[in-house]
């Protein structure tokens, strides 16, 4: 998404729109998402023959698609041309009963990335602010920046979560995010911890915690019983496990 901004601004700044269109003055200062680089680009720049290349680097599944997926994908073709189901209710169900929740507390989107971008576009406003680890996932920043928000961030590496909350109450951001396991730390926080630091956290401060990493974490969050309050909101992610599941399993 940044990066279809950072060009679609770069696009209409030439000079015959110059004086025609104003663009928000945050894209200017945004840098573009660097997305791992695609096979074909590594092959132009480097001349490697493509069958010598692993790609890892972007949690794509070298061994290539299972077979079911590819049958699934071919089924379902021959109603590429209609619009889906957008209620995505079979989906929903399934995710429902799989950890045990209504299926109105399920948002699905085009990865956790759509959902983050909702859930910023939805709450936050210029002047508003973010709470983030010192170094995590990027996009919460780009999101928030692109909201006109405000981002503010812990001093240190590791997930500490007396210093969030501290920073909770000299700002009072409008977002705090948790990222655990952390992306690219790879540091993880106990449930026990993170329902006491939530049940810290002021009603109208949103939590997100992004654990698109858990599959991967020793410690794993796999109870969705949070402390009552309207948030926070959890992600998880298909496309971080379901592409490794048959080495996962077979470690496990």
């Amino acid at each position: 998404m940044n990066l279809f901004l950072n060009r679609f601004s770069k696009f209409f700044r030439k000079k015959e729109w110059e004086e025609m269109i104003q663009f928000q003055s945050v894209l200017g200062s945004l840098k573009s998402y660097e997305a791992g680089k695609p096979i074909e680009l590594v092959v132009r720049e480097f001349g490697i023959d493509p069958n010598q290349i692993i790609k890892l680097g972007s949690n794509e599944n070298p061994f290539g698609c299972a077979q079911p997926v590819i049958e699934a994908v071919q089924k379902a073709a021959s109603k590429m041309s209609y619009y889906p189901d957008d209620s995505y209710l079979e989906l929903k169900t399934a995710l429902a009963s799989k950890f045990d929740l209504t299926t109105d507390r399920i948002i699905l989107g085009n990865g956790s990335d759509q959902v983050l971008d909702f859930a910023c576009r939805c709450v936050l406003g210029p002047g508003d602010s973010i709470l983030i680890n010192r170094i995590t996932f990027a996009m919460y920043k780009i999101y928030a920046l692109q909201c006109g928000a405000k981002v503010h961030s812990t001093e240190t590496v590791l997930h500490d979560l007396n210093a969030f909350l501290d920073l909770t109450k000299s700002i009072r951001p409008k977002i705090i995010f948790l990222c655990t396991p952390s992306n690219p730390i790879g540091d993880a926080l106990s449930k026990f911890d993170v329902y006491d630091f939530l049940r810290q956290i002021p009603s109208d401060t949103l939590v997100v915690i992004d654990a698109a990493y858990m599959e991967f974490g020793k410690k794993r969050i796999r109870t969705h019983s949070f402390p009552p309050r309207k948030s926070p909101i959890f992600f998880r992610t298909f496309f971080i496990r379901e592409p490794f599941r048959k080495l996962m399993d077979s470690e496990e």
